[in-house]
This record gives structure tokens, sequence and C-alpha cells, in this order.
């Protein structure tokens, strides 16, 4: 070519038309070369666009899927889809065990998704909606997890879909935070909710028996020289308003300290029986007043792991509310029974019980059941939660079966002491 274009004297026409074939040629191979160093440049390109592509994805940890819309029956189990490796073993598959068709996905789909999932893919083809879907699927292993599924069609010039790819991903922990993260909120929205019923509850608690002792007070205030008789009366009055302020203070100042681990239950191995007595003891003497008959049935002798103090503590308070709830002439009867790891402390009334519907409210703070008459004295309804952490915290456990008018059984279960 060097040599042509350096003709000295030029070409005329003749020499021009018998070197076209030659020029033909050499343009060709030119254009041919051009041609190769484009596929080549754009082959470079392409593949290093694939292998980014393919880093990210493995980073991603998805799996991908591609299929062609060779017709509008979508969801026919046969129609041809690539599910990549990655997309098979999310689900517990090697490549060779799950079959490149719709069919292996959809029948894999949890039940209550199943319509879900496959109508968000006919409304992404047939309407365009954005197909961007979380739905659950059944592994090889039989286990639920839950995936999202992504995917965008291409359409020709009428707006058909032609093709469709997307990325398939396993999102099971990210549900799980997602669950234990509402479960939060819903906690704090209830102690936010508990905290504004205890400020009413606890002001009204508080009111009734500091009226009572300012009543008490300025009623005998007024007027002179009174008989000393009255004065000593009303002193009285106010002492035992002035013991249920303590003792409503005394219950709430457990509970806030329980809440904060402020309490520590000092278990070590002691014999329940002396413990037993104890609480037989007092509630003989709480009885008599009222000549309610107590019933004490000795079992055998076991030692058990536990804070001897909070554990009477407990008992207590379940046998001053049957002392409280039990007329006059009724019994109360406590005993324990010894199973080969635990222990069973029955205390059973025959007091005017609780009616059903209340019965799933009982352990909770402030609250009382109604009082069938003015002489049954009402409570904080503090007890039964106090007894109830009590128990608790020696991973014990705390159960109330009662009928109205029928009286009540309360049963506390212990592990004993065993011997390592």
């Amino acid at each position: 070519m060097v040599g042509l274009a350096n003709r000295p004297g030029g070409f005329d026409e003749e020499i021009i038309h018998f070197l076209q074939p030659l020029l033909s040629t050499c343009g060709n191979l030119i254009e041919a070369y051009r041609n190769e160093q484009r596929r080549a440049s754009v082959e470079t390109a392409l593949r290093k666009s694939v292998e980014r592509f393919d880093i990210a994805v493995r980073g991603s940890q998805d799996g991908l899927w591609d299929a062609w819309a060779v017709s509008t029956d979508w969801l026919n189990s046969q129609h041809p889809v690539y599910y990549s490796p990655r997309f098979k073993e999310l689900l517990g598959f090697q490549d060779h065990e799950f079959a490149n068709v719709v069919g292996s996905w959809s029948s894999r789909l949890y039940p209550e998704d199943r319509d879900r999932a496959l109508q968000a893919l006919v409304d992404h083809l047939e309407k365009n909606i954005p197909y961007d879907i979380e739905y659950r699927m059944i592994t090889k292993q039989g286990e639920v997890r839950w995936f999202a599924g992504r995917g965008q069609a291409m359409r020709n010039e009428q707006g058909r879909p032609v093709r469709m790819s997307g990325s398939f991903g396993d999102i099971t922990e990210r549900k799980r935070k997602d669950e234990e993260l509402r479960k939060a909120n819903e906690q704090l929205r209830e102690l936010d909710r508990l905290r504004t019923q205890f400020y009413a509850d606890i002001s009204h608690e508080l009111r009734t028996p500091l009226t009572v002792i300012r009543g008490e007070a300025e009623v005998t205030l007024r007027g002179r020289d009174k008989p000393l008789s009255e004065y000593k009366t009303t002193l009285g009055r106010i002492v035992l308003a002035t013991k249920e302020v303590n003792k409503l203070v005394e219950d709430l100042l457990f509970l806030s300290r329980s809440e904060a681990g402020a309490i520590r239950i000092h278990q070590q191995p002691f014999a329940l029986e002396p413990l037993l007595q104890e609480c037989i003891h007092a509630g003989e003497v709480l009885c008599e007043p009222k000549h309610i008959i107590f019933q004490a049935h000795h079992g055998q002798n076991q030692l058990i792991n536990g804070d001897q103090q909070r554990l009477k503590q407990a008992i207590m308070i379940l046998i001053d509310n049957a002392v409280k709830y039990t007329e006059s002439g009724g019994s109360i009867a406590l005993r324990h029974l010894i199973d080969q790891t635990e222990v069973s402390i029955i205390i059973r009334d025959t007091g005017l019980g609780i009616a059903e519907e209340n019965l799933p409210h009982i352990f909770d703070r402030f609250y009382r059941v109604k009082r069938p008459h003015p002489d049954i004295p009402g409570g904080a309804g503090l007890g039964l939660p106090i007894a109830k952490w009590i128990i608790d915290a020696h991973q014990g456990n705390i159960t109330v079966d009662s009928r109205l008018g029928q009286g009540t059984t309360v049963t506390i279960i212990l592990p004993l002491h065993l011997p390592q």
C-alpha cells in the first residue's frame, strides 16, 4: 500500500480500474482487523463485567434464575427456567437434584404463601408491577425458611415480556431479628402502658389509707375535752391504717427491687419440714379469730434448694389469702407430696373461690377480684405477684385452681435437692 501510494506520476483511470480488486481486498483486511480488535475489546470488557457480577453475586450469597417467556403459560410446571447452583444450594439441593423447571420452585412454596408468590410473578409479567416479594419455602430437609425474590422482565417493542431474570436470597435470619424487634417494641409499649397504669393504681392505693389517717385525726381534733378512750381508739385506727400504707410500700419496694435485679435469692439445701411447720403454726394463729380449721398433712421430709425466708414469705402470702377469703367455720388444708425430682406444696381452702374469668389475671399487679360483700378485707393486688416472682426465682411453678363458691387450691412445685 505504501508502494502504491508513492507511485511516481500518480494513477490514471486504467490503472485505478486494474488495482480495484487489490484495493478492495486490502480495505476488507483492514476493516476485518479493526473489527477483530473491537470484538476482542468488547469480549474483554464483557468478561470483566461477568467476573465482577459473579463476585458480587457470590458475595451477596444470593442465587440467580433466568427464564425465556416462550408462552403466556407462565406458571406451567414444565416451563424451563435456569437456576444457578447457589439458588439450589439455598434450598438444600445439589445442582443435579433440582430440575430447571418452574415446578421445582413452585412445588416447594409454603402453602400459606403459595398463591401470593405466584400472583406476584404473574402481576409483574402481565401488569409490569415491580417483582419484589418475601415468602417462605420448604427446604429439602423440611425446614421452613424465608426468602426474598426480586426480578425484572425484558420486553419487546410491543411491551410483551420475552425474558425475565432475578435473584433469590435467604432472609430467615433477618426475619427472625425483625420478629424479635417487633416483640421488643410490643413489650416496650406494654411496659409504658403498665407504667402509666402503675402510677394510677399506686395513687389510688395510697390515697385511701392516707385519707383515713387524715380524716381520723381531723375528726378527733375537733372540739375539746374528749375522753381519753376516744383518743386511744382514734390512734389505734391510725396505727392500723399506717400499717396498711407500710405494707403497701414494702410490697412495692420488693417488686421494684426484684425487677431491677437487686433482690438475691440465696439458694442452699435445707430441710423442707421445719419450714412448713413454721408456716403451719403461723396459719393456725391466723385462723383462730375466725374459727377456721387448719389441717396439716405431713409428708416425707426432703432437702430442697432455696432461700428459706423467701419461700416462707411466698407460702404465707397464700395462707393469708386463704384465711382472708374463707368464712368462719371453714377449713384450710396444707400438705406436700414428694416426687422423684420435685415437691408439691398444696394449700386448699373452702372459701369463696374465684370466678373463671378472673383466674387468668390473678398474678397481675393491682388486680383484685371484686369483693362479694364489704366485710371481707381487700388487698392491694400485690401478694400473688410477689409469691409468683419468688417461686419463679426458684425455678418452680405456681398454679391456681378455683371455683366460685367452692374454694381454691394453690399448688407450688419446687425442685428437690438431688445429691451429685
